[in-house]
């Protein structure tokens, strides 16, 4: 079987593009994957094509007309290889693709990974209201990452029939490794250092300015610790600049994007995710599968995050300084590490159980 997915982004990092290679990656070898990227062009093609999908490259979304055009032809030539298209959606705001496949006779997923405005324009919060009422007429297959998402994405009454899909990891690739966490102490300088960690793209809804706030208010506490955030992102500038006027130059390693991500979570000793917005938050599945404590944003990351007991939900209106007494509480509590076995391994986070579980909405969808 053959889906035509989209969702994916033309950028080399992100949350829902790991998701839906991983995913693929761990489907029973029947699934294949084919790519629609409204984007100049996608930095993760050949991954794409390593898993035997195919990269469709369309115009973008802000040239409408031409967008609308591109979709057009490319669901009328792709009819003759599949009949499912799986939409990954973070906004309503934009139901024309979802429209235009409807009218060409395909089976149509919506799954929904975010669960607030990404934006607070009120433009994108009257068409994401539009939309969601526009796609409600209609009967489609409906996923979810949470109760929340589902909400958000689909309405309350039509959130009842969505799936769950737990946002899974491997299980296998994210677990402690002592040797692994020393050679990256070591590569990176911090030997004696705790450690507070920040995975994830630096962007206005990770609220990364926030967590250079309670950072600073952890250092003036103890002055032994740094910060490590890994990811890029377009305020990483505006951050850096933040980060060297408080001072914390020194303080902070800024790693940019990087695939070798679990092995600088080895280091953490402390995971901060303090965002306003958040679909789901899968950094945070990743970090407590190592054993890492966590704190994330109450009432912005869904309650279905906390698998391990590890997470601790901080209202988003606490100053830094609350926030940094809880964190640097968490460090002495739970500094304790799992040697070669991941916390997560066996349960529905981990994606060779969960996999499946998508493949098979996937394919009852194609042959309803």
């Amino acid at each position: 079987m053959r889906v035509l997915v989209y969702g994916f982004g033309g950028g080399f990092v992100g949350g829902i593009k790991t998701f839906l290679l991983d995913m693929n990656d761990n489907m029973s070898g029947d699934c294949f994957f084919d790519y629609v990227v409204d984007d100049k062009r996608c930095e993760r093609e050949s991954d794409i094509n390593a898993r035997g999908g195919k990269l469709f490259l369309i115009s973008e979304r802000k040239h409408i007309f031409k967008n609308m055009g591109d979709w057009w032809k490319l669901l009328r030539k792709h009819k003759s290889t599949s009949n499912i298209i799986y939409f990954n959606l973070s906004s309503m705001n934009y139901p024309v693709p979802v429209l235009l496949a409807k009218m060409n006779g395909y089976k149509i997923i919506l799954h929904a990974h975010c669960n607030g405005y990404l934006h607070n324009r009120i433009i994108h919060k009257v068409a994401h209201c539009i939309g969601r009422i526009i796609l409600s007429i209609f009967k489609f297959t409906l996923l979810t990452n949470s109760v929340a998402s589902a909400q958000f994405m689909f309405g309350n009454k039509k959130a009842k029939s969505a799936i769950l899909i737990n946002n899974a990891i491997d299980a296998n690739k994210f677990k402690f490794d002592l040797d692994t966490k020393l050679k990256m102490k070591n590569l990176l300088g911090i030997q004696n250092k705790n450690v507070v960690g920040f995975v994830s793209r630096i962007s206005e809804k990770k609220n990364p300015m926030f967590l250079i706030d309670i950072f600073n208010a952890m250092e003036k506490i103890d002055p032994n610790i740094i910060l490590l955030v890994v990811g890029d992102g377009d305020l990483l500038q505006k951050v850096k600049d933040y980060s060297n006027e408080l001072g914390l130059k020194e303080k902070v390693i800024y790693t940019g994007a990087c695939l070798n991500v679990v092995d600088y979570y080895q280091t953490m000793d402390v995971f901060l995710l303090p965002s306003s917005v958040e679909g789901f938050g899968t950094v945070l599945v990743e970090a407590q599968a190592l054993g890492i404590p966590c704190l994330a944003t109450e009432g912005v990351v869904p309650k279905e995050v906390d698998i391990t007991g590890l997470l601790q939900y901080v209202p988003l209106d606490n100053n830094p300084d609350k926030w940094a007494v809880i964190a640097l509480e968490a460090i002495k509590r739970d500094k304790k590490y799992y040697q070669n076995k991941s916390l997560i391994e066996g349960t529905a986070f981990d994606i060779k159980k969960e996999a499946l579980v998508l493949e098979k909405a996937l394919f009852d969808c194609a042959n309803a």
